[in-house]
């Protein structure tokens, strides 16, 4: 019966599976959070190092737990999380729900444009600048840029008349628009 008995983790083993755990759940919760609201390129290497560096001290002493003391509720905690998060960024939900929960502040953006080259917040985004446009028609638009895209300038656009046409300002021309949601568009400004 002897060979059957679970022997008590050491509390040092209990404390790196928690430590790397909460580390692995604050690096995914990051991740979400950059993918739902157009996040930069280097904090999401960042989280990415911080997630396989938390993984491979996880999976090392959450192997030797499962063996040595068969902790396995506490060592499954970590790869639950990494596995949810995955869902989540597979399905799309995130960047749905921070749209959902920035939708209001972005309309009353959009409508009065605030025209500015430095950084503020719309809702849960980052916004890095926002431009103003109107065409030869008297059609008019917002821009608000994004931290997201690697080298191309990415983000969202209020255009009450549809994409512009290519009678507007040069920098207009170049912009892929991609239709959202009613008047709002994606955008993506190719790096020149």
């Amino acid at each position: 019966m002897e060979g059957n008995s679970k022997k008590a983790a050491p509390p040092a083993w209990v404390a790196i599976v928690a430590i790397t755990t909460v580390a692995a759940g604050l690096c995914c919760a990051f991740l979400l959070w950059l993918q739902g609201t157009d996040g930069g390129l280097a904090p999401s290497l960042w989280a990415g190092i911080g997630l396989v560096c938390s993984g491979a001290v996880w999976f090392a002493a959450g192997l030797w737990g499962l063996f040595a003391y068969r902790a396995h509720l506490l060592t499954s905690v970590a790869p639950l999380l990494v596995l949810g998060s995955l869902g989540l960024l597979i399905t799309g939900v995130v960047p749905k729900v921070a749209w959902w929960i920035s939708r209001d502040a972005f309309a009353a953006a959009g409508v009065t444009c605030p025209a500015s080259s430095s950084a503020s917040w719309i809702g849960v985004y980052r916004i890095q600048r926002v431009e103003g446009w109107t065409d030869t028609r008297g059609h008019d638009g917002c821009l608000f840029y994004t931290d997201g895209g690697f080298l191309d300038r990415v983000g969202y656009a209020y255009l009450p008349n549809g994409a512009p046409s290519s009678d507007g300002p040069p920098s207009w021309d170049r912009i892929e628009y991609t239709p959202f949601e009613g008047n709002w568009y994606r955008f993506i400004e190719p790096f020149d």
